[in-house]
């Protein structure tokens, strides 16, 4: 109430190519954005190396990309991110205004993981944990009460490993 739309939308366009920037260097697909969040995978619509990897690094680029931001109101801007693996099913759907999208258990857990999430930081599932623990350091496991998903094991992105080397796109 305090932004007029206008700077509103303004704020949202340099945060999201931001964001664009940041999914390019590490290969990841945007599928959507709705309201202020923004929406990107990887090894979709074709296969990459390293996918569940190649999200950690990018959620850790964007919380140092984002931090220190402002909205035109001058409030913080935070962002979360939420991380999940697993199978989707991507594509088409509908007669209208086509747009490509993703499903799928993983997707919905991503979901809640970012909503249950804390600004400033990067929240991923177990299965992340164990695709990718070698080369991040992780908060201590906590299991949370997820809106249609009941209690899931998370940990926090601390850091990268200190002897990881990033994933190349």
């Amino acid at each position: 109430g305090r932004t007029s739309p206008e700077a509103l939308v303004a704020c949202l366009n340099d945060v999201f190519s931001e964001m664009d920037a940041v999914a390019d260097r590490h290969g990841l697909e945007k599928i959507k954005t709705t309201g202020d969040a923004y929406m990107a995978v990887a090894g979709v619509p074709l296969a990459v190396d390293d996918p569940a990897g190649r999200a950690v690094e990018a959620g850790l680029d964007l919380v140092a990309a984002i931090a220190g931001r402002r909205w035109p109101s001058g409030d913080p801007l935070g962002v979360r991110v939420g991380i999940a693996v697993g199978p989707v099913v991507a594509g088409v759907i509908g007669r209208r205004k086509f747009a490509y999208d993703v499903w799928g258990d993983a997707v919905n857990l991503a979901s809640r993981l970012q909503t249950a999430g804390r600004p400033g930081c990067v929240l991923v599932a177990e299965g992340v944990v164990e695709r990718v623990g070698d080369r991040f350091a992780f908060g201590p496991p906590e299991v949370l009460e997820l809106k249609g998903k009941g209690l899931q094991a998370v940990r926090f992105v601390r850091s990268r490993a200190p002897d990881a080397q990033p994933t190349p796109a």
